[in-house]
């Protein structure tokens, strides 16, 4: 039953009617109402503001869903367990990313591990950085794509990736001083406050791009004119392409996108960041899960090595 409870009370969250969830879960709308009605009746709570539209958590409702979600973890951490101790090559696995990573890193991983791990059932939950970090640590995923940044003493991480962190210009930017390019590098280096009088793109509060620009504004104080908060990252390339303003991108989507703008690394400024898969420390890791780990980092190793010969062989040419 607890588990029932689970599925349909997310189903009515998810649809935001109990008569969008009944046809959803394929069961008849009364049979629906009066198994929430005996829920709330045994925990003597009310799960649902019936005023709203749509239906929404009350405050007991919230604290119910919260508490289940953990029980549910338990739970899954017991069976795992077991069947990892018969050898079983059943199972599943749970992980965390936001949007970016997962059309860069795991369009790239989760195919690999698909063919060598096909009966392990794959579940994907994004989000943005501090809610992945807080999954993770509540043991709500098994690991999580993580810039080291973001993540806490309750985690245990591997590093996947390097990346550089770039400020993203309109093309018809006016000119500013640039440094040379930093080794590894492929774009010009800058100080941020060569764009202290600009207008600037964010990313909303919670993800590490909103935290590494706030940091740049603090130790130049430059009270940046902020014109707009994006919510993905890939979306902003286009928006400076529109000329609304600058804005902070991690170097891999310079290689995404062909959009008219301008790249500059941001040099001793922000010279790099380090990209991790990380899981809690408290948590049992299980077998399709640390598998996972062990693919992605195999996949994220050849992926930058092949990068670094691309970029040898073109100084090569170069100079030839």
């Amino acid at each position: 039953m607890r588990r029932t409870a689970l599925k349909y009370i997310e189903t009515i969250l998810e649809t935001g009617s109990i008569t969008k969830a009944a046809k959803k879960l394929f069961v008849s709308q009364p049979s629906l109402s009066q198994y929430i009605r005996r829920v709330e009746e045994d925990n003597d709570i009310e799960l649902f503001d019936r005023t709203s539209q749509p239906w929404v958590l009350t405050e007991d409702g919230q604290f119910y869903m919260e508490t289940e979600r953990k029980i549910e973890s338990i739970y899954r951490q017991r069976e795992q367990f077991f069947s990892d101790k018969h050898m079983l090559t059943i199972g599943e696995v749970f992980i965390g990313s936001t949007q970016y990573r997962s059309n860069t890193v795991l369009s790239k991983v989760l195919p690999v591990y698909r063919k060598r791990y096909p009966d392990i059932k794959i579940h994907l939950l994004e989000g943005i950085s501090s809610e992945l970090v807080d999954l993770a640590e509540k043991g709500l995923v098994d690991c999580t794509l993580a810039l080291e940044a973001t993540v806490t003493n309750n985690l245990v991480c591997e590093p996947l990736m390097t990346e550089r962190v770039l400020l993203c210009a309109p093309a018809d930017h006016k000119p500013v001083k640039t440094g040379p390019v930093p080794p590894r590098g492929r774009f010009p280096s800058v100080k941020f406050s060569e764009f202290a009088d600009d207008d600037f793109i964010v990313l909303k509060a919670g993800q590490v791009f909103h935290k590494f620009f706030t940091t740049l504004c603090a130790k130049y104080r430059i009270e940046p004119n902020v014109i707009l908060e994006a919510q993905s990252i890939t979306s902003i390339p286009a928006l400076v392409e529109a000329g609304l303003g600058c804005a902070l991108v991690p170097s891999p989507l310079a290689d995404m996108t062909n959009h008219s703008v301008q790249y500059y690394d941001l040099g001793r400024d922000h010279p790099t960041t380090k990209l991790t898969i990380a899981w809690s420390r408290s948590r049992y890791l299980s077998r399709p899960a640390a598998a996972f780990i062990n693919v992605a980092k195999e996949v994220m190793a050849k992926e930058t090595h092949k990068k670094s010969g691309v970029k040898k062989t073109g100084l090569a040419q170069k100079h030839a």
